[in-house]
């Protein structure tokens, strides 16, 4: 690949806000799974279950959402509420040895409000996670520097959404 070559490639990535009513459904816990120690990006983050479109994967987020869930966490999606937040960045990898030239690629991200059925235990794929837990949003609010912070926006947007503010993006 040339410096000048302007292919592009475009990584899809779609999270479930998955929740669960508790004091008389008066508040609501977030599901939140924690990355691994050891990853290079955001290490021991927490973050919303979810994947990437698989290369070539045409489907719509909703419906990568639904394959990645099911596959990686066991967690069955009842219904798609609604979109809670997205975003498109663009990022440029620096070349690996052997390449010449950058590659500028599209991420584009998600994040979805979800009734879901959840496995007991859950499912965990251990290259990925060390674990998961359920938090409120004023848990969440006290540990953001350690929450992804595309899962956090999306849980503040999903909260307001469930207590019947309306939510554009």
């Amino acid at each position: 690949m040339s410096a000048t070559d302007s292919s592009s490639r475009k990584k899809r990535v779609a999270r479930g806000v998955v929740y669960k009513r508790v004091n008389d459904e008066t508040e609501l816990r977030y599901l939140m799974a924690q990355r691994r120690f050891e990853d290079e990006n955001l290490p021991g983050f927490f973050e919303c279950f979810g994947g990437a479109a698989k290369d070539g994967e045409q489907d719509s987020l909703d419906l990568v959402l639904v394959r990645e869930l099911r596959e990686e966490s066991g967690i069955t999606v009842v219904r798609i509420v609604q979109p809670v937040h997205q975003f498109q960045r663009p990022f440029m990898h620096t070349p690996n040895e052997g390449e010449d030239g950058h590659r500028f690629d599209q991420y584009e991200s998600m994040h979805f409000l979800i009734e879901a059925k959840i496995p007991a235990p859950l499912i965990i794929d251990p290259n990925e996670h060390v674990g998961y837990s359920y938090f409120t949003l004023a848990q969440l609010m006290k540990m953001k520097p350690v929450v992804r912070s595309c899962s956090f926006e999306a849980i503040v947007n999903a909260d307001r959404y469930m207590f019947g503010h309306k939510i554009e993006f």
